[in-house]
């Protein structure tokens, strides 16, 4: 029966209690089902309303009713769907072949990043920043004598930042004019960076942040250049933006903070921490589409670890077979979806496992050497991990970047 404003598509009109509510997802699979009746006004009041429970014919009969069935057949589908995007994943990942790989001859890479059309951007040990626009030959532009932590490109404002380590951090500040797009001016300024090791780098919209020795320095670019710093229990080894004012900081101490940059605290926000005290040397805020306030969390001694931010005290899953022989620059990255997550061993493997199910992705029997990047064995531990726009991964190992793309 249709209410005062008429149909109304995807609710339903209740004539007892004279208003509408969301249709549900069983009235939509057969309007006319027996098992589902609405509930009318018994002479008792709203109050009493709220009590009534219709039973359908099946369950009169002492057989479950068919809202039951189509229950089970939801619970029966979504794991039979889990199994089948296993298998997928699974057939994704043994697709993969080795297709290139690109030279960076400017020593180790430190950091890369990946943009659209294949292109990349990486940096080295010794001060070079190398791009690739996709096409042709990847170009190097030497900086400094110094290791380049990382570089942030701002892409809207046309802005790169590289922060170079050493006993003199500094960074490097280029923009592009609008009015000659074909040339990068360097802006100089005096910085309050930190005046010793910057271990570790991650960027958001408008910030940079740095961890160093028992610190986070804050980087701000859009108005003007100047920098924040708050201090931390212990060296922060990893950070993650989850968003431009929320800074996930992996610890040496074993813990992982939550830093909001708009204000500052004197009790750290601890949201997990490690098993027997080992660093933390990795961290990702996952999307909530995939585990709702997920973070995963790589540490020494072998530990790769699924945390509900919420309830840190122990983690959602431990992921098997991670090899972490106490290094400190190990490749962790993770799907498009984030519902993969791909990290590099000691043992100069790659890994992969599902976020969702903690079931770790075996392509075939490691002892077959197989092109695949799961499969190989590389000859030096890979330092960056990088998934691309088609799927495919790009891995640093050493001075070379290994392109893997389906075959």
């Amino acid at each position: 029966m249709a209410g005062p404003l008429g149909v109304v598509l995807g609710m339903t009109f209740d004539v007892g209690r004279n208003r509408y509510f969301p249709t549900p997802p069983d009235l939509h699979l057969n309007k006319f089902d027996d098992g589902i009746l609405m509930p009318t006004s018994c002479g008792g009041g709203r109050g009493k309303e709220k009590g009534i429970k219709l039973a359908s014919h099946d369950e009169t009969d002492g057989q479950p009713s068919r809202r039951r069935l189509r229950r089970g057949r939801t619970v029966l589908g979504n794991s039979a769907r889990t199994k089948r995007r296993s298998e997928e994943t699974k057939a994704h990942f043994s697709s993969l072949g080795y297709q290139a790989t690109y030279w960076c001859y400017g020593g180790r890479i430190t950091s890369l990043r990946n943009y659209t059309g294949g292109a990349y951007l990486a940096t080295t040990a010794h001060g070079d920043v190398f791009v690739y626009h996709g096409q042709g030959e990847p170009r190097g532009i030497s900086l400094c004598a110094s290791e380049l932590v990382g570089m942030h490109v701002d892409i809207a404002r046309m802005i790169m930042i590289a922060i170079a380590n050493g006993p003199e951090a500094h960074l490097h500040c280029f923009r592009r004019d609008p009015d000659l797009l074909d040339h990068l001016f360097l802006q100089q300024s005096d910085l309050d960076l930190p005046q010793s090791d910057v271990f570790c780098m991650s960027s958001g919209d408008g910030v940079c942040s740095l961890g160093g020795i028992k610190s986070l320095t804050s980087l701000y670019y859009i108005d003007r250049l100047h920098t924040s710093k708050r201090d931390l229990p212990s060296d922060a080894l990893a950070l993650h933006h989850s968003s431009p004012d929320l800074v996930f900081a992996g610890l040496r101490s074993s813990s992982v903070l939550l830093e909001d940059l708009r204000a500052q605290s004197r009790i750290p926000n601890v949201v997990a921490s490690t098993a027997e005290g080992r660093a933390v040397i990795g961290v990702k805020r996952l999307k909530d589409s995939a585990v709702p306030w997920g973070l995963v969390v790589s540490a020494m001694d072998d530990q790769l670890l699924l945390f509900d931010v919420r309830f840190g005290k122990s983690p959602l899953i431990r992921f098997k077979d991670h090899r972490n022989n106490f290094q400190s620059s190990l490749g962790l990255t993770t799907s498009s979806d984030d519902e993969i997550v791909v990290a590099a061993g000691s043992d100069c493997r790659i890994r992969a496992w599902s976020t969702v199910t903690g079931d770790r992705i075996v392509t075939g029997d490691e002892d077959q050497r197989a092109d695949d990047p799961l499969s190989v064995v590389f000859p030096h531990i890979v330092q960056a991990i990088e998934g691309r726009e088609d799927f495919g991964l790009d891995v640093a190992v050493d001075a070379e970047i290994r392109r893997y793309a389906f075959r």
